[in-house]
């Protein structure tokens, strides 16, 4: 199992690394199930996204996206269609029960598709 951290365009490329090293290796790189820390807090609504950042501590803004469910459930797909197998959402971005419940929201939905959740 892998972790990475970051938007899709830092953590996908990171993927193409970790295949290289199990050449190397001569590790078959499908064993490995590659997951990944989104930087999302999902929001209600836009116009909820401004407090739903204003919540989350200040060294923590700087790196997290306010998203809808469903530009959240987007997002996925794109880590998803990258290689990725799971996703983790950081728990400073889930800090009350309303945004648990959205993250659970999302995972709903990604499960409903039929991706990996």
């Amino acid at each position: 199992m892998t972790n990475w951290f970051g938007t899709l365009d830092v953590a996908a490329p990171k993927l193409a690394v970790l295949d290289r090293h199990c050449e190397v290796v001569g590790r078959d790189p499908r064993e490995i199930l590659r997951t990944v820390s989104v930087p999302f807090v999902i929001a209600e609504s836009e116009s909820d996204k401004a407090a739903v950042m204003g919540q989350l501590p200040a060294h923590v803004r700087d790196v997290t996206q306010p998203l809808t469910v469903v530009e959240a459930v987007e997002a996925l797909h794109g880590y998803f269609a990258a290689g990725f197998g799971g996703v983790i959402f950081r728990n400073v971005s889930t800090r009350t029960p309303e945004l648990l419940a959205r993250v659970g929201e999302v995972i709903g939905q990604v499960r409903k598709e039929g991706a990996p959740a």
